[in-house]
């Protein structure tokens, strides 16, 4: 078959998507005044079901007092926000205090990344509509188009999953960058996938409405999380979809504010004044709530939720345990731009909060420990083993220690656009729109 023919069917098979989610929608309008739900649970028609009444967050004199975490079980960064959980917790120290370059690469101006992935022997650039796929000595391998949502790389896998540009979720081989197959999600084209996660066979997709429908005055209104079973073997078609899937669930909701994480089993989702807290079944989950417009969200190993929420409070960084207690409240003031990233939770569970000019650290009693403005545009950072925030803020590539000393690493004279990261060979991995850098703090060989 020609690529254009497959090309057609994808662009087909998006635009049943979409008709079946307009259907769906219609179908949510009708039940949504007869259940107060946040939820339609569209697999059986009705309004979710929900583990007993809503609990109400409740303020807590405590502070957390709770083991430094673990280091992950895999290394590298498979996904922004680096883990299921994006707390943006990098598995490595960061070595040394005087860096150069390794070795880069030029890089096709079309790509303008945002984010540095990189898992096993493969690094990838992921821009806005192109992604490119490196070896370890910064050789291309591979180069795709990509649609609206984020790319994953499977942290100890040999696939990376990428929203394709007709809604469907194409999966490539890790080594050769090689097309695999590709399977569906809700709404087609018209949703971004805002989040993809993976267990043993099994898929959570986040998808959220960002383009208006044709012909139609209303704007985006409609989010879904969706259950996936991959099933063995595996049953590839001809045109080269993935049939042996199995949609185990799927709630489907009246809006576009829904934020998702992962840790371990349990799936959170924060809505506006909601947070819900299931299995990777979609069975019926446990729900808090609050007055609150969720902005941003991240987990730490203990499924501890760190949400950037406004409420008729103010805007704060909440700490929300899942049995319902509000530890941490701390108010970020106004003067700080809006965040770029979900907070950076420390291995110690010192807080980052990141703008693209400001940074705040917060302990984990709420105390403000240091905050840093950058005279320079800061592109995001990560937090290593050894409690260092390594940062790219202009052309330079920055950590930051307990105490908010700034220490400079590199300079790269470009100015940066992703995250800095660490390999397993304790080597920084950033890139700008011309190049992509690799650094080393151990001396040269020559």
């Amino acid at each position: 078959m020609s690529k254009w023919t497959t090309l057609n069917v994808c662009i087909l098979l998006g635009l049943l998507n979409v008709a079946g989610s307009l259907d769906e929608r219609g179908a949510m309008a009708d039940t949504q005044d007869a259940a107060a739900s946040d939820f339609e649970d569209s697999l059986h028609g009705v309004m979710l079901q929900i583990d007993g009444l809503p609990r109400t967050l409740r303020p807590s004199g405590a502070s957390l007092s709770v083991p430094r975490a673990p280091a992950p079980s895999y290394l590298g960064s498979p996904r922004a926000g680096v883990s299921e959980e994006l707390n943006s917790r990098i598995g490595r120290s960061l070595e040394g205090d005087r860096w150069r370059v390794r070795w880069r690469t030029d890089l096709n101006p079309r790509l303008t990344p945002a984010v540095t992935l990189q898992a096993a022997d493969r690094i990838l650039l992921a821009g806005p509509y192109e992604w490119e796929l490196f070896d370890l000595t910064g050789q291309s391998v591979a180069v795709g188009r990509r649609g609206a949502g984020e790319i994953v790389l499977e942290p100890t896998g040999s696939r990376f999953w990428v929203p394709s540009e007709s809604g469907m979720i194409e999966v490539y081989d890790l080594g050769k960058g090689a097309r695999l197959f590709a399977t569906s999600a809700f709404g087609g084209g018209a949703f971004r996938r805002g989040g993809l996660f993976f267990r043993e066979g099994r898929s959570l997709v986040i998808s959220i409405e960002y383009l208006a429908r044709p012909h139609s005055a209303s704007p985006p209104s409609m989010s879904a999380v969706e259950a996936y079973e991959f099933k063995q073997p595996q049953q590839i078609d001809q045109y080269g979809f993935l049939n042996s899937t199995s949609l185990r669930g799927r709630w489907v909701h009246p809006s576009i504010t829904l934020l998702a994480a992962v840790h371990a089993g349990t799936l959170v989702v924060a809505l506006e004044n909601r947070l819900y807290f299931s299995d990777w079944e979609l069975n019926t989950p446990t729900v808090l709530q609050s007055e609150f417009t969720p902005e941003w969200m991240s987990l730490d190993e203990g499924g501890r939720v760190y949400l950037v929420a406004r409420s008729p409070a103010g805007h704060a960084l909440w700490m929300v345990t899942p049995n319902g207690e509000r530890i941490l409240n701390a108010p970020i003031p106004d003067t700080m731009p809006a965040l770029i990233a979900p907070p950076i939770v420390g291995y110690n569970h010192r807080v980052y909060l990141v703008s693209g000019d400001h940074i705040r650290a917060i302990n984990p009693d709420g105390t403000l420990a240091w905050e840093h403005l950058s005279a320079k545009r800061i592109a995001g950072a990560v937090v290593t083993a050894d409690d260092r925030l390594l940062v790219s803020a202009g052309s330079e590539v920055a950590s930051f220690d307990e105490h908010g000393e700034r220490t400079a690493l590199y300079d790269t004279n470009e100015e940066l656009s992703t995250p800095p990261i660490l390999t397993a060979a304790d080597d920084i991995l950033v890139a700008s729109a011309q190049h992509l850098f690799c650094m080393t703090s151990k001396p040269s060989q020559s």
